[in-house]
């Protein structure tokens, strides 16, 4: 890097700040990259304990039912990882299972 003297111009001055402004560049597209990696990781990683949970609420195991059935509800709250569209799908699958549960405790349940 030049040193900048009296004499020397801006356009001499901007020409020795380009590399500086060019790792400022990448490095921010480096941070952003890094960012979006670790929210599609959270992402991913709650839709597999969204998949496990749910397929506990599938079992014939009461005990487990209801473990899956607490963890769904645990997960609707694990909003910095989910999106409000997921959410909303989440709390459907939760309301459906209560409603079948509902109906299979009262007597008035569908067969398997």
């Amino acid at each position: 890097m030049a040193v900048v003297t009296p004499e020397s111009t801006w356009v001499d001055v901007i020409i020795d700040l380009i590399p500086l402004l060019a790792a400022v560049i990448v490095l921010v597209g480096v941070a952003l990259t890094v960012r979006q990696k670790a929210r599609n990781d959270r992402k991913e990683q709650w839709w597999k304990r969204v998949q496990w949970a749910a397929d506990a609420v599938a079992s014939d195991d009461e005990r487990r039912r209801c473990v899956g059935m607490s963890a769904l509800i645990a997960l609707i709250s694990a909003s910095h990882a989910i999106e409000h569209d997921d959410a909303g799908l989440l709390q459907a699958i939760i309301s459906q299972v209560s409603l079948v549960s509902f109906a299979d405790q009262s007597g008035g349940g569908a067969s398997k």
